[in-house]
């Protein structure tokens, strides 16, 4: 029976294949997510006429909106582990929850950045969709309280 070989005693092109092969398999999903996200906010922003000066732009805002979702996320579930723990969570306030967070996101970028131009109606419109689509996805999975 044959003894397996560790990582460094692979050839070099074994070494290289398996290297790519990692690579692949983690930046392929990353960058697929963050087309469907990139698409996504583009459609939104076609829909509701928001300005933009380039692609560019709108794709340095959705990694900006994307990095500091990731961020408020943390904010979020704060919020929402507080509200259970009050008995309080339902999902009226969990979507406001998320609502008044993707609310300020979309604000501060609007702010920071002089290349795209929101309006307050599209902010509100465009929060209300985001908020609805996570709060859809990130149900929370109750289970049902044991009596002894």
């Amino acid at each position: 029976m044959e003894k397996e070989k560790t990582f460094k005693e692979e050839s070099a092109k074994t070494k290289i294949f398996i290297v790519l092969s990692m690579t692949f398999l983690i930046v392929v999903p990353i960058t697929f997510l963050f087309g469907i996200y990139f698409f996504g906010i583009a459609g939104i922003f076609n829909i509701l006429g928001i300005q933009y000066d380039s692609i560019w732009s709108l794709f340095w805002f959705g990694v900006f909106f994307f990095i500091l979702d990731t961020f408020a996320d943390i904010v979020k579930m704060a919020f929402i582990l507080l509200l259970d723990r009050l008995s309080i969570a339902n999902a009226g306030t969990i979507f406001v929850i998320h609502f008044l967070v993707i609310w300020s996101l979309l604000s501060l970028l609007n702010l920071l950045m002089d290349s795209i131009t929101i309006t307050i109606n599209a902010q509100l419109i465009a929060a209300a969709i985001i908020a609805l689509i996570e709060v859809a996805f990130n149900k929370i999975n109750k289970k049902p309280k044991q009596i002894e």
